[in-house]
Formats: C-alpha cells, sequence, structure tokens
C-alpha cells in the first residue's frame, strides 16, 4: 500500500558563512532555535529572511544589492516529523521536488544523500533509516556558488 506523508509547511532554517556557525548544529536534535527563523517549504530564502525583517523587501529599489548576502550563506532548513509504525514494515522513500542547489541531507544526525541539479527531483531510499515516532531531517543548502568556485575552468 502505498502511503504518502507530505513535509511541505513551515521548516525552521539558520544560515552559516563558513567561518560564524557550523551546519553540523543543525543535525542535532537539541539546538539553540533563537538562531533558526520559519521557513515555507517549498519557497525562497529571501522571502523567508525578508519576512523575519533580517532585510528590506527585495524588490523595492535596490534593496536586492544590499540583501546579497542572503545568496553567500549556506542555509541548514531542519524539520521535526512523526512516522507511523506501520509505515516503516515496507520501501521508504524521501523524494524533493527540487533543491536549489547544492544540498546535503541529514535524517537523524546521519547523512543520507547529497544532491546538486535544481531541475532534477532527488530520491532517497531511507528504508531502515526511520524511526518511529519522531524523526529529524535536515537539509543543507548553498546556491552554487561555492560549489562553481571550486570547479575547474575549461576555456
Amino acid at each position: 500500500m502505498l502511503r504518502r506523508l507530505g513535509l511541505d509547511g513551515t521548516w525552521r532554517v539558520r544560515w552559516f558563512d563558513g567561518q560564524r556557525g557550523r551546519s553540523e548544529y543543525a543535525n542535532r536534535e537539541e539546538t539553540d532555535e533563537a538562531r533558526y527563523i520559519d521557513a515555507q517549504v517549498p519557497g525562497e530564502i529571501h522571502l523567508d529572511v525578508w519576512k523575519a525583517g533580517w532585510i528590506k523587501d527585495p524588490y523595492v529599489e535596490t534593496h536586492c544589492l544590499a540583501a546579497r548576502w542572503v545568496e553567500e550563506c549556506f542555509w541548514s532548513y531542519r524539520r521535526f516529523f512523526n512516522v507511523p509504525a506501520e509505515a516503516l514494515k515496507g520501501r521508504s522513500w524521501l523524494h524533493f521536488e527540487g533543491l536549489d542547489l547544492v544540498a546535503v541531507i541529514v535524517l537523524n544526525g546521519q547523512e543520507i544523500g547529497r544532491h546538486n541539479n535544481s531541475f532534477y527531483p532527488c530520491r532517497l531510499d531511507v528504508t531502515g533509516k526511520l524511526k518511529p515516532g519522531r524523526n529529524l531531517l535536515t537539509v543543507h543548502l548553498e546556491g552554487g556558488l561555492f560549489d562553481a568556485c571550486e570547479k575547474p575552468f575549461e576555456g
């Protein structure tokens, strides 16, 4: 029997830049919630940061230039979700319609996959990795800026 558990909706998100903050903090069950803001998934980080009051409306005047830092950060999204015991009896898959762009996916503190194509869905087999009751899913995202600069120039 095919069952689906949607994880759209409100997640929590925080930023780090390689000097301040570390992605592994988001993988822990207990973390400093004051460092997180609400984020809508699916969504767009600029809108969540704007809603939180961290930037001015990026669609007005030149506010988008002052918000450039948002694109230069890494973002860690996290969400707890409950899995009914009967759902653990068969195969389980985690399916993302789109991750923009470079993603590391962590389930209950264990990395379960990486993905770097926003135009191609990400599907991960999580059979045996879910636990009954509360699970923590964390998705670390980077907009591609750092990934692109690490690639050799071919010209």
